[in-house]
């Protein structure tokens, strides 16, 4: 998506696993100030997804970030630097389907484990 939407915000795909998060930011900081850096991990074990996000204060820097970044090899990997899709307008209206939940949970019980998550 280089059309409309947040144009600071990025997603960077392909990342080796052995990139921790202080690495990842100071890459992206090197462009510019970040609002906003997460390298998204299993929390349980750590295992990195290789993926991660990373939003600007100014569009400029999301752009150079990608002009600069995209295609750059790490290890055995290149990784693919992108302007992320805007959250609210992706999702709204979507379905999410949860399996293995137990079988004594009332519609009540679900909507309390899932509101903090967001609108239901």
């Amino acid at each position: 998506n280089n059309g409309s939407g947040n144009r600071t915000c990025l997603i960077v795909n392909y990342l080796p696993q052995s990139v921790k998060e202080q690495q990842f930011r100071q890459m992206f900081s090197q462009i510019g100030r970040l609002r906003y850096c997460r390298l998204m991990f299993d929390r349980g074990t750590g295992y990195s997804y290789g993926y991660g996000f990373i939003d600007y204060f100014k569009t400029e820097d999301a752009s150079k970030a990608i002009d600069t970044l995209n295609g750059l090899k790490m290890e055995h990997k290149t990784i693919k630097v992108s302007y992320a899709r805007p959250k609210c307008e992706e999702t709204r209206g979507t379905n999410l389907y949860i399996r293995n939940l137990p079988d004594k949970y009332d519609e009540n019980e679900l909507c309390e484990l899932f509101i903090p998550y967001g609108d239901i």
